[in-house]
């Protein structure tokens, strides 16, 4: 899914097959003004606040969800990569275990030619602990990815991230956390009574901020993060990793993440988003 590890991810050749212009980022000295500084522990909070009431514990049977994934680089065309349908078909327990049962429609596509190169419809099921009820999720992509380390400020130590970089200095800027009404996906405004959405509008959460991390006294990574949580959609979007772990994308409207990354001398910008295309 979208977030920041990806963004190191993203291959040699999609960056140079999609690059043909270079707007490359400033690097930004510790002292520089690059707004208004949070701390760990605010940014953290914001976090906490826009998930507190999201459960699939919530779900009921016949909701689903559309998902587009995208990439653009640069000023460049933005191009989907996937595109997946969860719907939620049924729920089935026993005295331990409550089992989410979904239909997963899926499709890869080439960033290069817009072909599908992969798909699959296929049952998911996503089983919790009946002890984990009163959450009845694992940490989403937002707080996974981005979990705010409240010594991650500039106190004098290194902090390495997952990909084992150093850096000595890391903060945040920029943050915004509030609450929203916004207009829904074109498919959803198309529905009868805009599928039941009062004045055709969704409520989210908006939260956006700045990570910014310094090595040497030098900017080596700025992170921007823009996410409108939806608060209306079922939470549905679960998935397994390579290792059979559950990971979790939230309901949101949109989630992007943009960054900068260094190929051959030169920094490219990097936008990716998740965008709700469907929902019911």
């Amino acid at each position: 899914m979208n977030n920041i590890s990806t963004l190191k991810r993203i291959s040699v050749v999609t960056i140079l097959s999609l690059a043909t212009t270079s707007c490359t980022p400033a690097i930004e000295p510790r002292d520089a003004d690059l707004g208004k500084e949070s701390s760990a522990s605010e940014v953290q909070k914001a976090l906490n606040d826009a998930f507190s009431n999201i459960s699939i514990a919530d779900a009921q049977i016949n909701q689903y969800v559309t998902y587009e994934d995208n990439i653009r680089v640069e000023l460049n065309e933005v191009m989907k990569s996937r595109l997946i349908k969860h719907k939620l078909i049924d729920i089935k327990e026993d005295d331990k275990t409550v089992r989410f049962i979904m239909f997963e429609d899926f499709e890869r596509y080439d960033l290069g030619t817009g072909n599908i190169i992969d798909e699959k419809h296929s049952e998911l099921v996503i089983p919790f602990q009946k002890a984990l009820q009163t959450t009845m999720k694992p940490k989403n992509a937002l707080s996974k990815e981005l979990y705010i380390n409240t010594a991650d400020a500039c106190d004098g130590h290194d902090v390495t991230d997952d990909d084992g970089l150093v850096y000595d200095c890391i903060k945040y800027f920029n943050l915004v956390s509030q609450r929203r009404q916004v207009t829904p996906p074109a498919a959803v405004k198309a529905k009868p009574n805009c599928g039941g959405l009062k004045d055709c509008l969704m409520n989210i959460h908006y939260l956006k901020y700045d990570q910014v991390k310094w090595r040497n006294g030098k900017s080596v990574s700025t992170i921007n993060v823009n996410a409108e949580i939806a608060l209306d959609v079922a939470d549905l979007m679960y998935e397994f990793d390579d290792n059979g772990n559950i990971f979790n994308t939230p309901p949101v409207k949109s989630l992007c993440y943009k960054g900068n990354r260094t190929l051959d001398g030169r920094i490219y910008l990097i936008s990716q988003c998740t965008v709700l295309r469907d929902f019911q």
